[in-house]
């Protein structure tokens, strides 16, 4: 599983996005991630930067349509034992692709307001054709996993 989506080798125009969060972004426009349908609660935001978060395996995704909206996400294989994602023939059509190892597939991270643990959606996974860079939120059925499950501070001491 990758980190993090490749460039491409040919650079079109950049565009500005604007972030609460991090201020005016210049992003190449083949860096952003299209997402159609948006996200659950978010059908409007559509793009996406990718950005990384200064933690293996964490990145910022940052609405380039909402300067208030971004979201931390995480690669859940990386603190997350025994966690799967089946990437069945029907996702990885909608991913338009059909090899796996073009898909990277992350959780968005709830922050605690005070002294709680920080959780992940292992339900509502996001899953990203690399190469296309398009992806959706996908959720698991009759899952063992749910929409806030802690992340393992042990596993975060560690990185």
């Amino acid at each position: 599983m990758m980190s993090a989506l490749p460039q491409h080798a040919n650079h079109p125009a950049s565009v500005m996005i604007t972030s609460q969060l991090f201020g005016a972004l210049e992003i190449d426009e083949s860096q952003l991630i299209s997402m159609p349908d948006g996200l659950f609660g978010f059908p409007t935001c559509t793009r996406f930067a990718l950005l990384p978060a200064g933690r293996e395996g964490f990145f910022w995704l940052q609405s380039a349509e909402q300067p208030g909206v971004a979201f931390l996400i995480v690669d859940p294989f990386l603190y997350f034992g025994g966690y799967t994602v089946d990437l069945t023939a029907p996702v990885l059509q909608r991913l338009d692709t059909s090899e796996p190892t073009q898909v990277n597939v992350y959780t968005i991270v709830t922050l605690p307001s005070a002294a709680g643990e920080a959780t992940a959606n292992l339900q509502g996974p996001l899953v990203f054709n690399v190469a296309a860079r398009h992806g959706f939120q996908a959720v698991i059925q009759d899952s063992e996993y749910g929409t806030r499950v802690p992340i393992p501070r042990e596993s975060l001491a560690a990185r």
